[in-house]
């Protein structure tokens, strides 16, 4: 739990300095650590739940804990990729 919300208050930081300037090198920065740190955390989530059997208890929970493991990795990696399709974009506008 302290992993998320720690994550979670560093993600929002990062979101403040892109919402005032999205140029923000340290905003992409951070946000580009958040989205390794969404990376690992899912998959690690997503890999507990397999081995210790928490995707097939008969219960409503299940289905929320399988998808925080699918989609932490999911918003991860799209999030890397809009990082690298903005810094490429702006690359090229400013040659």
């Amino acid at each position: 739990m302290v992993p998320d919300v720690v994550l979670s208050c560093v993600a929002l930081f990062a979101a403040f300095k892109l919402l005032r300037n999205y140029r923000d090198g340290l905003g992409r920065l951070i946000l580009a650590a958040c989205a390794g740190g969404w990376l690992f955390l899912g998959v690690l989530d997503f890999t507990y739940g397999i081995s210790n059997g928490m995707y097939f208890l008969d219960h409503s929970f299940s289905l929320i804990l399988l998808s925080i493991g699918l989609g932490l990795p999911v918003l991860g990696l799209v999030t890397i990729w809009a990082i690298y399709r903005s810094n490429t974009t702006e690359s090229v506008n400013s040659a």
